[in-house]
């Protein structure tokens, strides 16, 4: 069964991965995360093929094969919209980080299937700690506490800790996913053996984090999430914190472009680029999600005449810097394939008058 449970927390580990890379701007690197996470939940399929696991599941292996196989059909679904064949138009950022969070979500769920029938004595054991969340562990809030339930190695047969698990806590990406100053409460094993492990989410919204339980030498691992605000998980990556004052900001402009043809002669290259430019008018920015939406909507029109192409099917923005009175983006947006295809980028930066 730690087989299966393991398989579980390595194909959220791969969506996670994901959605970072996704937020990144880096959608080659999600899409690979994303067939890892294809393979890693494949090897799950084959293991509930155990006759030791479909004898200690019964009758709710069926149920729990199906949410299997739609955890694979969610897979292929997000992995089609993070890196589009050449010819398919992407759906808003926003939608498929939101989409990806549901996958990671969709694996969860499964796992709990194994999580809750060990926790209630129906569904054999495991080798290390078994930590398992009842809550929706892909949609709490900053400030949010949470908290965890932590099973013994061999639980239920075994109910007895021999020592404090040594718990560690990981800020992964943005820095402040969890709160580190509160740093965590674990409590005293109840009648069951069962300890509760208590932390608050951090204000870093739209990241993901992770936290380690280490007993007698073996670790477990569980990623957890600080979904936010649907404002902040629709910002763009790296603007959420900023602390720009209101006002009209002017922008700066540099762009380059790289275009890429193949033919009977082998592959070739090309490059284009445009030299930074003021741009003779501001833009007002009452709110970070409106400005950077404005910001994202004037690439979208500048990309295609910077290497003379349009239909795009892949874009991205990340804010690399901020101040309260400036902020620097990069925008990529590219099209085609490794044969035929190529990538425009934009560096902008703004500037409160």
């Amino acid at each position: 069964m730690q087989d299966v449970i393991d398989g579980f927390e390595s194909t959220q580990a791969d969506i996670m991965d994901a959605l970072m890379y996704y937020r990144q701007a880096s959608p080659e690197d999600a899409f690979a995360s994303l067939a890892t996470a294809k393979i890693d939940i494949l090897a799950v399929q084959t293991a509930l093929q155990d006759p030791a696991i479909v004898q200690q599941l019964g009758k709710g292996l069926k149920a729990l094969n199906a949410k299997v196989t739609t955890c694979i059909k969610t897979i292929d679904a997000a992995a089609v919209q993070v890196d589009p064949e050449s010819g398919l138009k992407a759906k808003p950022a926003a939608t498929i980080i939101k989409q990806l969070a549901t996958v990671a979500k969709t694996v969860k769920t499964s796992e709990e299937t194994i999580t809750k029938a060990i926790s209630t004595g129906k569904g054999g054991t495991t080798d290390k700690v078994m930590i398992a969340c009842w809550s929706d562990s892909f949609n709490f809030k900053a400030g949010q506490l949470v908290t965890y339930s932590l099973y013994p190695p061999g639980y239920p047969t075994v109910t007895t800790w021999e020592s404090d698990p040594v718990i560690t806590l990981k800020n992964s990406f943005g820095g402040s996913e969890l709160d580190l100053d509160y740093g965590y409460q674990l409590g005293a094993p109840d009648k069951k053996g069962v300890r509760k492990l208590t932390m608050r989410m951090g204000p870093k919204e739209g990241y993901g984090g992770s936290f380690d339980v280490n007993y007698q030498g073996v670790k477990s691992t569980r990623l957890i999430w600080n979904r936010g605000s649907s404002t902040a998980a629709a910002l763009i990556y790296g603007m959420d914190g900023a602390t720009l004052i209101k006002g009209s900001y002017t922008m700066s402009i540099g762009a380059g472009g790289t275009y890429w043809w193949t033919d009977e002669n082998g592959r070739h290259t090309g490059t284009t680029s445009v030299p930074v430019v003021a741009v003779p008018y501001s833009i007002p920015m009452n709110n970070l999600k409106s400005f950077g939406t404005t910001l994202v909507n004037m690439f979208n029109k500048i990309a295609p005449s910077i290497i003379g192409e349009s239909g795009f099917t892949r874009s991205s923005a990340i804010c690399t810097e901020y101040s309260e009175t400036s902020m620097t983006l990069l925008f990529s947006a590219s099209y085609g394939d490794k044969a035929n295809g190529g990538i425009a980028t934009v560096t902008v930066i703004m500037t409160h008058i």
